[in-house]
């Protein structure tokens, strides 16, 4: 019974040392008040490189050699999370113990991988994948976040339907030649992955900006589109003026906190690594001229099938925004979230889920 409880407690050891390593070797020395509990995925301050590096620093600190079936993302989402897996396959007596040798790949094991997607000129994407039923989910996320922001998702998802959550090009770790990238940089990105993929039409899954790109492509290739779904996003009228309102021109991390309904406390470094994307070359010229001139009428054209879901308390794209774009597509939905923000595929998910999957359900010839 005590040795059960041990492999059920998160070893405050163990995950000191994790810290310590995260501190100094990912967040470069920053100070930080990380514990825990710290939802490492979904504010990105992991991705599927950062967890090759903790496998290989596992391996070598504790003689715990991870194997691939055990490396998920539910096991990665907090310090306290990855150490019960280490007490686990170090008490337990599950993987290889004692061998450092070269650590596994980025894979996620229970259906959930990660790859790359090479473009030729355009770059090449990292993304997150599940694979299972048609038509597959292309998850795009909130501007300036990654694709493991959908990582409640993506797990809700495994075995059941095929998912690519996407890092865009300048966030994450997908790459690209160019150095500026704007809105319709992107959608030439999307596009091309999505004409490179082998089952359309797809059903095209976007977060607060990035809805911009999905309505873009669902307008100018209806083919490859079987429904849009916008998180927290719509037909802004003055886009000039919400973007300075919204804090598109600040810098500041606190601006994000109250982006949410029960806003967030960040500590330092997590402060750092917003303030970071905020600065990113790709996070301040997505919206260049020409995409303001088309935010207002986004959604005009679009034809396919669509759901807007919007968080009751979202304080950056208010309701009437949201009502205006489902205005004008013909039968679009509208669902709201009570107690959520700007983010429902994070702060309200399963929620955000059960919306999206009746929605689709409901489609001519599902």
């Amino acid at each position: 019974m005590t040795e059960q409880r041990a492999m059920d407690t998160p070893d405050p050891k163990i995950v000191h040392a994790l810290k310590v390593y995260l501190v100094e070797h990912i967040l470069q020395g920053e100070s930080i008040e990380l514990d825990g509990q710290t939802p490492l995925l979904e504010w990105g301050l992991i991705d599927s490189l950062v967890m090759v590096d903790l496998i290989t620093f596992i391996a070598e600190r504790f003689e715990v050699m991870l194997p691939d079936k055990e490396v998920r993302p539910e096991h990665f989402q907090s310090l306290n999370s990855l150490s019960l897996l280490i007490v686990r396959i170090r008490d337990g007596g599950a993987g290889d113990r004692g061998q450092t040798g070269e650590a596994p790949g980025p894979m996620t094991a229970q259906g959930i991988e990660a790859r790359w997607v090479e473009l030729g000129a355009l770059g090449r994407l990292h993304v997150l994948r599940t694979a299972g039923a048609a038509p597959a989910w292309i998850l795009l996320p909130a501007l300036g976040t990654p694709g493991s922001t959908w990582s409640s998702i993506l797990r809700s998802s495994v075995e059941e339907q095929e998912a690519c959550a996407i890092d865009l090009p300048g966030f994450g770790v997908s790459t690209s030649p160019k150095e500026v990238l704007t809105l319709r940089d992107h959608v030439t990105v999307i596009t091309r992955f999505l004409e490179a993929q082998e089952r359309p039409p797809y059903i095209l899954i976007a977060a607060s900006l990035s809805a911009m790109i999905a309505a873009e492509i669902a307008r100018r290739h209806p083919a490859l589109v079987r429904a849009l779904v916008v998180l927290g996003f719509g037909a802004i009228r003055e886009p000039r003026a919400w973007w300075a309102r919204v804090g598109g021109g600040s810098d500041e991390p606190s601006r994000i906190l109250h982006d949410y309904y029960q806003p967030l406390s960040l500590s330092p470094a997590q402060r750092q690594l917003i303030k970071d994307t905020l600065e990113a070359a790709a996070y301040r010229t997505f919206l260049d001229d020409e995409a303001f001139e088309a935010m207002p009428s986004i959604f005009e054209g679009v034809r396919a099938p669509t759901l807007f879901i919007s968080g009751e308390d979202d304080m950056i794209v208010p309701l009437s925004a949201v009502q205006n774009a489902s205005a004008s597509i013909p039968g679009a939905r509208v669902e709201l979230l009570a107690r959520c923000g700007h983010f429902p595929h994070i702060e309200r998910s399963q929620e955000t889920l059960s919306f999206v999957r009746s929605f689709l359900e409901g489609l001519p010839g599902s």
